[in-house]
């Protein structure tokens, strides 16, 4: 099955066939992305997953569990790992990092350390685990499907950056440099199960509301005066990416743009993606990066973001602004969730003072055993919006949430999801309502 994935991803190349944007105002615009639904869902799925099972791979070399082997000529010191964060630009010439076949080459050499750290028989988390350890799987195999494709393309998947130094106290990320398909990849890591030792749960719980200064590129747009200055967020997601007392240097969201910038290529686009708590926090930084008007000279619009299993991240006015920017051409956000899964639902509403009920932003792609259902905000009727609710089965939530399921899902509904485009939904009525388009930037 896994293989089977890995060919999807492999044949997921985007044709660059000019803009499609016709705004004015997008200084640098993104190419059209050619791929399908499940074409594009997947390969985000996996760079969700890396953003799991690589920091697992990296924490147990780093405390010392296990013993990595080197293979010859491997182009980095892995004890750097012991006290640095893993930066891998500067390892070769072409500056985009370590290739997924010098990954590969490292997971064959330790495999039996690897599985040391995923022992499914004897670890009571065994999902979770499994994702991981399925995850370092695909990587063995992801380059040799890749030479089975296109024989001349060796190199062309890149781990740029890997941030997990000071996951006691901020957010987890990878970049991902993929020539194949001319993106950057941005995965966020979601909340480590059961490590409570982190900031990650102190962030899931701090539902309070932040103020967050609204986009610039967008905050003309908004109705109410007041939001054009500032617009309400949950405070735990907003405080790990944009106003992190812990941190004594740049934010996340200045580090991450840092490290995007220097492999930025024409005609390339930006992908964010994330699982649960990275799946708010890919929504969040999305979000931002969409409307930044300090930054729009070399970054790329619309930025395409794809969340699994994301709580909700904000108020009423940040889910207008996201309207604006979607209908700007600023964001695509294709928001997957499974039906029974609890996590979506929470916190319906933020806590402390403002009281507010709490906002999803983007097209939402609800995966059930039978059908998928698709619908957007601005379309979403009495029934989509109960289904929206917190009264969810609790006693097998980590069967609806996990990755697992959502692949399966996806796997299941192929048929459906190969015969749809992102950008097409986005054109669609039945989905975003004929209000939507009627305001569509022409």
């Amino acid at each position: 099955m896994m293989k089977l994935f890995a060919a999807i991803v492999l044949c997921s190349a985007l044709d660059v066939a000019g803009a499609y944007i016709e705004n004015p105002s997008i200084k640098v615009k993104a190419p059209i992305p050619t791929g399908n639904i499940l074409k594009e869902s997947i390969p985000m799925l996996y760079a969700s997953q890396f953003a799991y099972g690589f920091g697992d791979f990296v924490k147990a070399a780093r405390n010392g569990e296990i013993e990595l082997k080197v293979p010859e000529n491997f182009p980095i010191d892995i004890s750097k790992f012991e006290d640095e964060s893993c930066d891998f630009k500067e390892i070769h010439e072409h500056g985009n990092g370590l290739s997924f076949r010098e990954i590969q080459q490292w997971i064959d050499l330790n495999t039996d350390e690897i599985q040391k750290i995923f022992d499914m028989d004897d670890n009571p988390d065994k999902s979770q685990n499994q994702l991981r350890y399925e995850m370092l799987d695909t990587i063995q195999n992801f380059q040799q499907m890749m030479k089975e494709e296109k024989p001349e393309e060796d190199d062309k998947i890149y781990l740029t950056a890997y941030r997990s130094i000071q996951s006691s106290i901020s957010c987890v990320y990878s970049i991902i440099k993929d020539e194949h398909n001319k993106r950057i990849i941005v995965g966020f890591r979601g909340s480590q199960a059961p490590d409570f030792s982190t900031r990650d749960w102190r962030t899931n719980f701090r539902a309070t509301l932040a103020k967050m200064p609204t986009p610039g590129l967008i905050k003309h747009l908004m109705k109410k005066k007041r939001d054009r200055e500032n617009i309400l967020v949950h405070e735990g997601f907003y405080n790990y990416l944009f106003d992190n007392d812990d941190l004594t240097n740049e934010q996340r969201y200045e580090k991450i743009l840092s490290d995007i910038k220097p492999i930025m290529e024409p005609e390339y686009s930006i992908y964010v993606t994330g699982h649960s708590l990275g799946g708010a926090l890919a929504t969040m930084f999305a979000f931002r990066l969409a409307g930044d008007d300090v930054h729009d000279d070399w970054i790329p619009k619309p930025i395409q973001c794809y969340s699994f299993a994301a709580p909700f991240s904000g108020a009423a006015a940040y889910r207008e602004a996201a309207e604006h920017m979607e209908k700007e051409g600023l964001l695509r956000h294709l928001r997957t969730n499974n039906d029974n899964d609890l996590v979506p639902s929470v916190p319906p509403f933020s806590l402390g003072w403002p009281y507010k009920r709490m906002k999803h932003i983007g097209i939402n792609l609800r995966l059930t055993n039978k059908k998928v259902k698709i619908v957007h905000p601005t379309n979403q009727g009495l029934f989509s919006k109960l289904e929206n609710n917190a009264f969810k089965p609790v006693w097998n939530i980590m069967k609806y949430h996990l990755l697992p399921l959502h692949n399966e899902r996806l796997m299941k509904h192929k048929d459906k999801l190969s015969s749809m485009k992102l950008e097409e939904m986005y054109e669609d009525r039945k989905i975003v309502g004929k209000k939507f388009i009627a305001n569509k930037k022409k």
